[in-house]
């Protein structure tokens, strides 16, 4: 019996023996020094949490880990950069998180680049982000290092002269208010894990876990990591308890506009944009409401620019954001090359903002006109109260275009200072600025993710101008056709399919996500009538090839304007997208019964002769003549305008394009005509550059249709 029980025993003991050393055992370093939402130990629970553990939580699964600080011949190396004598044993992979390396030197040094230096004597705080990289960088630099204790430290001997810059990690993102030093450098460094070059299997799946990394759902992960984090790092300090005691709700200022993006915008009496999100942040980890107010009373700011004079007052948190002051003005007017441009002019900036200080301080003789909100500078300079609207370029563009005042005003120049973008809390309320400030260090001007919905510079709204200026027509056109056509009850079937036709060529219209540029379509009337009538078609036709001509691109109504305006090179998916709007537009003047020669131009004049164009590959005579012919006036005057992805061609450029194309795009006869006017066609486009919209070529197309 007693020699069965030693059997038994020695079979659990091998079976557990085995267990265990089956699983893989991973030795991990991380930095001594790094706590924060992406790595910490919970001292409650005594293990590792945050962002790092979340995204390898698989990886880690089944596996002996063994977690060590500042560790030497670890397998995973955690919070690193690539060096040079790590690259013998590891691989590396960046990861989504973003820091920058600042050289800093004295406001009045004379170090410009550092292209040109050999010796360097620098400051620098040990076990942080900085030296490291910098020294990778500038790798024949010859560097005297002086180790510092703190960024104070580090300042004090910048300033006494003792080193001739300092080495500082996300200096801008907790120094962007200060004017006694500039920075010389802002390096960008993605962190790294460092992997054994010998472990297949780990680097495998750690490489297959970092690509199905999404943006989005890092955003969430950010998100959840930073909640749980601060709750644990705040919990039961007296700031924390007494914000909790003090505040029912923490009311939150924002501007005046509707829409300030990247901050914020306004729909349905809803918030959403970056500084929303920020704050319904706060409010979960602090636990009391936030509200967002425009006037009154308020607890915080919550798009504050640091400066000198409000410091004595407010306390700003570390920027979550930063942006250049430009300037807008009337399209009619000139650009600007520098801020002594705006001397002696009529300025309108925005009401408690610093810009006002900042130019009274710096221009001569301007007259600074205080606004109530960005809109209300707009409406000066249309009305010209004002003659340029100074504010920071990327609430300025957004202004404008949700405001769909493109084409009336221009930002004319972007300035060379940076400001960055905190919350502001008054000193008065210490608990609540200690806290906020404490969160903030966690947001950096550079996202580590950039996340297009937060940072998108327009809204994907309706143009509610556009959308009556189509609509309002075309259902009064609905109403009257209908009257004419039942006064005979023999047409009453005709009537109904009628109105059922155009009631759906309104709802697609509603769907309008962007203007045409309108003079293009103008010009193409032009264009075509002039081509018509020297290859001597016959009047009726001409008329026709005149009339319909703007509507040829009428089916980028339904093509997504992200892919219309895509600055870089479409994807074939994208293309293939963009070539629906042939038969899209052939379906809608198909239900308008516009005739064969509207629907031939919209649906054909993509075809080439040669038989390699879409939809359907015609070749030669085969396609129609009437989109022959506005198929080459289209590429001439495409290739005339100033493209997302290319600048615009002269007229001999493009003619030479045409030619180039004879035979093979476009009809060689037709191109012979076009060659020998080609003076006349250059004319009509230098005589006709003012703006003109889809809409009223679209509704005068339909109307003259009688």
């Amino acid at each position: 019996m007693e020699e069965k029980m030693k059997k038994i025993i020695l079979l659990y003991l091998m079976l557990v023996s085995c267990s265990i050393f089956s699983k893989d055992n991973i030795n991990i370093t991380i930095p001594s020094n790094t706590t924060d939402m992406y790595l910490y130990k919970d001292l409650e629970k005594g293990e590792y949490q945050g962002v790092y553990i979340d995204i390898f939580a698989d990886v880690l699964k089944n596996k002996n880990i063994s977690i060590n600080l500042d560790g030497e011949d670890s397998d995973v190396v955690l919070r690193t950069i690539e060096t040079l004598d790590g690259k013998r044993v590891y691989d590396y992979f960046d990861t989504p998180m973003i820091y920058r390396v600042g050289v800093v030197v004295n406001k009045n040094s004379t170090l410009s680049n550092l292209g040109n230096v050999k010796n360097l004597k620098v400051a620098y705080i040990p076990n942080q982000h900085g030296l490291k990289e910098f020294k990778e960088r500038y790798n024949n630099l010859n560097l005297e290092k002086i180790e510092v204790k703190n960024l104070d430290e580090g300042l004090e001997k910048l300033s006494e002269g003792e080193v001739d810059a300092f080495i500082a990690q996300d200096w801008y993102d907790k120094n962007s208010g200060e004017t006694n030093y500039k920075l010389l450098e802002n390096i960008r460094y993605n962190e790294q894990i460092a992997i054994k070059k010998n472990l297949k299997n780990i680097h495998k799946e750690i490489e297959e876990t970092m690509d199905t990394i999404e943006g989005d759902s890092f955003q969430k992960l950010l998100s959840k990591n930073r909640i749980e984090f601060y709750k644990y790092l705040l919990k039961d300090t007296p700031s924390y308890e007494k914000v909790k005691e003090s505040y029912k709700t923490i009311k939150v200022k924002l501007g005046k506009d509707k829409f300030m993006l990247p901050f914020y915008y306004e729909q349905k009496g809803i918030y959403q944009g970056l500084t929303v999100n920020i704050t319904k942040e706060l409010e979960q980890i602090i636990g009391v409401p936030f509200v967002f107010i425009k006037n009154g009373e308020y607890d915080m700011e919550g798009i504050a620019i640091e400066n000198s004079e409000g410091k004595s007052k407010i306390n700003y948190t570390k920027p979550y954001y930063e942006m250049k002051l430009s300037v807008a003005n009337r399209k009619s007017d000139g650009f600007i090359q520098n801020i002594s441009d705006l001397d002696k002019a009529k300025i309108l900036v925005l009401k408690g903002d610093y810009s006002y200080t900042y130019l009274k301080n710096i221009l001569k003789n301007s007259q600074i006109i205080e606004v109530e909100s960005y809109e209300e500078g707009l409406e000066k300079l249309l009305s010209q109260d004002g003659e340029y609207l100074v504010g920071y370029f990327n609430i300025l563009t957004g202004v404008i275009s949700n405001n769909f005042l493109d084409d009336k005003i221009k930002v004319a120049g972007i300035l060379n200072d940076s400001f960055g973008v905190s919350f502001g809390i008054s000193k008065e309320q210490k608990e609540l600025s200690n806290l906020i400030e404490t969160i903030l260090e966690s947001f950096t001007v550079d996202k580590t993710v950039i996340d297009n919905n937060l940072l998108k510079n327009s809204i994907v709204t309706q143009n509610y101008k556009l959308i009556l200026k189509i609509s309002i027509p075309v259902v009064i056109f609905i109403f009257i056709l209908i009257i004419l056509i039942v006064k005979s009850e023999k047409n009453r079937k005709k009537a109904e399919e009628l109105s059922f036709s155009l009631i759906e060529v309104l709802e697609m219209a509603n769907q309008l996500n962007d203007e045409d540029t309108g003079d293009h379509v103008k010009r193409l009337g032009m264009y075509s009538t002039l081509l018509s009538e020297k290859a001597n078609v016959p009047t009726e036709s001409r008329e026709n090839i005149k009339r319909f001509s703007s509507l040829h691109d009428i089916g980028k109504v339904a093509i997504p304007s992200e892919i219309l305006k895509k600055p870089s090179k479409l994807t074939k998916d994208e293309f293939n997208k963009v070539k629906e709007h042939v038969n899209i537009g052939y379906d809608l003047v198909k239900k308008l019964k516009l005739g064969k020669v509207a629907e031939n131009i919209v649906r054909y004049h993509h075809e080439k002769w040669d038989g390699s164009g879409y939809p359907l590959g015609l070749k030669g005579e085969n396609i129609p003549l009437e989109a022959r012919i506005v198929a080459v006036v289209d590429v001439y005057d495409a290739l005339r305008q100033k493209k997302f992805h290319r600048g615009a061609l002269s007229h001999l450029e493009a003619l030479t394009m045409i030619e180039n194309e004879k035979g093979k795009s476009f009809d060689p006869e037709l191109v012979d005509i076009f060659v020998a006017n080609n003076k006349e066609f250059e004319k009509i486009y230098e005589e006709n550059k003012e703006s003109l919209d889809l809409a009223t070529e679209f509704y005068s197309a339909i109307k003259n249709n009688k």
